[in-house]
């Protein structure tokens, strides 16, 4: 069983993925946004965060967060999956310099994010 943070500030989605990954055999953990988000996850120490990119423009952003936790010694080995609903090569390119480790974009199907869940928790040594 994994712990895994998930941000996200739709309501019914956090819900559904926190579900989902529970009946997986995860232990999910909600947060509406990026502040708590980037609390929960430097007290837990997760072993995988998924992490949305935009909160409604509140502060800080998801691209803010995940730069926070990789320039953070105790947390820069926690891989994190952005899930957004941009999908322009800019906004790829830009999470991947704030250095997450996978991106899924939204309107996925659940088995594609379980998917990216299982892999990067593999590739988590």
């Amino acid at each position: 069983m994994a712990k895994i943070v998930v941000v996200e500030d739709e309501p019914g989605l956090l819900e559904l993925i926190c579900e989902e990954l529970q009946f997986m055999g995860h232990e999910p953990t909600p947060a509406s946004d990026g502040r708590i988000g980037l609390e929960l996850i430097r007290a837990g120490n997760p072993d995988l965060v998924l992490m949305d990119l935009d909160f409604g423009g509140r502060r800080p952003n998801g691209l803010e967060v995940t730069e926070q936790l990789k320039e953070d010694r105790a947390t820069r080995h926690i891989p994190i999956i952005v899930m957004t609903g941009r999908v322009m090569q800019s906004e790829r390119e830009r999470a991947f310099a704030a250095g997450c480790d996978e991106l899924v974009e939204k309107g996925f199907k659940l088995d594609d994010l379980f998917t990216a869940v299982q892999t990067q928790l593999g590739l988590k040594g």
